[in-house]
């Protein structure tokens, strides 16, 4: 995102949102300065397919999320 009141709201939904999952691994959520703006992120995922099944839990929530590994 851009606008870092953009990326902050959209962050606050995010943390709303994942304290009703109560993911086991997942707990941190965060925002990230980028080159390209700013990025909300939730980690740690310990594995790719945890990631992905929380990725398609929040999109049936209208969150578009991104899966990134490092």
């Amino acid at each position: 995102m851009r606008s870092r009141a953009e990326a902050q709201a959209l962050l606050e939904r995010l943390r709303s949102e994942t304290q009703r999952i109560n993911h086991p691994t997942a707990t941190q959520t965060a925002l990230v300065e980028s080159t390209d703006g700013w990025r909300v992120t939730w980690w740690p995922f310990t594995h790719p397919r945890q990631a992905e099944n929380a990725r398609a839990a929040m999109a049936s929530r209208r969150f578009a999320l991104e899966v990134v590994a490092f």
